[in-house]
């Protein structure tokens, strides 16, 4: 159960009875289906939020792990602002007041979203063989992705897809804002079934400007309101290297999640259409309102948050060694050495993060694409788990750049590797236990060997004839007579011979055992 702050939820609904009326209005087209992969259990809406749900109203989100009822994300979602002819217009996935409804713009006009046609689609494996209603049914008149073959395209091992849009000149309830941008959105969740993936999930948002008007400034922002169990001891930071807002807690046990407490974070991996994609901005609300850190009020405060500032509109300040330091990264320090400005457990309640690109111009027609991946980590203890957290954002952003963003964004399907791969072992740093995988194109004999420095072996892992696909072996640090190896920079080695043809193939990696 989260434990929301109830008086100012009163006060909300009291102010904003229209929300609650266009919530109820909105749930009988409101259509759910839930991402249930790698240790993560989060609806899709095809209204544009996710990890909450809505239909059930009861606050649970993304739950993990999957089956323990345990909640890290209350509620998250795409927040658009863009300024057309001087005016700022906004559409935002919001729990409380929602700006999209399902379906694309067609000619200008809203498409009708009781149409079961703009529902959530999700395609698995299975599908391959055995298809399902939403492979034979899949949309690709209205965009969803195809494989080259001009099947339904599956990316990884569970693919989930809506369409939705801000184009209704009648109901926007929040705000009070009745002036869409004309906006479609595209979005794609996807994950691989594999150890090192374990606990992460991937968001792409394909963004279309369906209006007859420049939108300059635009902004595209993702909240990001995680509540690690319990929602009053949250803390936050952002990693602007990594492109990553996170949450962790503020005490070493937390009321649901127990001792460890977890960690999560947002981290944006690429965008398509938007130039130097690395400079962003991070905000944050601590929902209590306080003058700085309230939850924004009206369209000015949204265009404060997404630009990095305080809803007064002025740059974030803190004070380091003396000096007046200006940001516009929420937290931007290292809450494990405390160097930098980081979050503190004086004012801990609730939290709230926007991470948000650059902005950018969209004429008529322009589309600019944007992946996120959520990943949770648990450590020893609290501030263990940010560092577990911050070792996997590097090894998602290594496996998505180098292996799978040409395939995400191209025509060819991914189902089998075209090549042999060798990933990076996570973690790595390690100690004393690190995953290992790798990709076979073909049905092959496999060896995975470990080396020391001098080149002598240190321990053969148990492999074999293996089929094609996505493999993952784990070292436990240990030789091949079962005794712990020292600290120290290790080769891996993979050699695969084809089954079919004979063919041999090799590829090495180095790791770091730290002990």
């Amino acid at each position: 159960m989260h434990f929301k702050n109830p008086i100012l939820f009163g006060i909300i609904i009291y102010l904003n009875l229209s929300i609650v009326h266009a919530q109820a209005v909105m749930t009988d087209y409101m259509h759910r289906r839930f991402f249930d992969a790698n240790n993560i259990y989060m609806p899709i809406y095809n209204t544009g939020q996710f990890a909450r749900d809505s239909i059930r109203n009861h606050g649970h989100g993304l739950e993990w792990p999957t089956g323990e009822e345990t909640y890290a994300v209350y509620q998250s979602g795409p927040w658009v602002i863009a300024k057309v002819n001087g005016e700022k217009r906004i559409a935002l996935a919001d729990y409380a007041g929602k700006h999209f409804y399902p379906g694309p713009i067609i000619n200008g006009t809203p498409a009708d979203p009781y149409d079961s046609t703009y529902r959530v689609y999700k395609i698995t494996p299975e599908d391959l063989t055995n298809p399902g209603i939403d492979y034979l049914e899949w949309p690709f008149d209205l965009g969803a992705p195809a494989d080259s073959s001009g099947n339904p395209r599956l990316i990884g091992d569970q693919t989930l897809w809506t369409i939705f849009n801000n184009a209704d000149t009648t109901t926007h309830p929040k705000f009070g804002f009745n002036n869409p941008l004309g906006l479609e959105v595209h979005l794609t969740v996807f994950g691989w079934d594999m150890d090192s993936l374990e606990d992460v999930v991937f968001l792409r948002y394909k963004y279309i400007n369906k209006s007859d008007n420049q939108w300059d400034s635009t902004f595209f922002s993702m909240e990001c309101d995680f509540d690690l169990g319990y929602a009053g001891d949250d803390l936050g930071g952002t990693d602007s290297l990594l492109n990553l807002v996170f949450g962790y807690n503020a005490w070493e046990s937390d009321y649901e999640y127990g001792t460890p407490p977890p960690a999560i974070g947002y981290v944006l991996l690429d965008g398509v259409g938007i130039p130097e994609l690395p400079i962003m901005y991070s905000s944050f609300v601590r929902i209590h309102n306080l003058p700085h850190y309230h939850y924004p009020q009206n369209i000015d405060q949204i265009w404060y948050l997404v630009n990095g500032l305080t809803m007064l509109g002025t740059p974030y300040v803190t004070l380091l060694d003396f000096d007046t330091v200006y940001t516009q990264y929420a937290f931007p320090g290292d809450p494990v050495t405390q160097e930098g400005w980081v979050d503190d457990s004086i004012m801990v309640t609730d939290r709230t993060f926007w991470v948000t690109p650059q902005p950018i111009s969209m004429e008529p027609g322009e589309t600019v694409e944007l992946t996120f991946a959520i990943v949770l980590a648990r450590g020893d203890d609290r501030l263990d788990s940010v560092t577990k957290l911050k070792e996997k954002v590097v090894y998602v952003r290594q496996f998505y750049e180098n292996e799978f963003l040409s395939t995400i964004h191209g025509q060819e399907p991914q189902l089998l590797p075209n090549r042999l791969i060798l990933y990076p072992n996570y973690p790595n740093p390690f100690n004393p236990i690190t995953n290992i995988n790798y990709a076979l194109p073909e049905d092959s004999f496999v060896e995975l060997m470990i080396y020391n420095l001098l080149g002598q072996e240190v321990r053969k892992l148990p492999t074999g004839n293996e089929p094609a696909g996505i493999r993952s072996i784990v070292w436990d640090g240990r030789d091949n007579r079962g005794r712990m190896t020292s600290s120290g920079v290790y080769i891996y080695r993979l050699s695969a011979k084809s089954v079919e043809s004979g063919e041999h193939f090799h590829q090495a990696r180095k790791m770091l055992l730290l002990r």
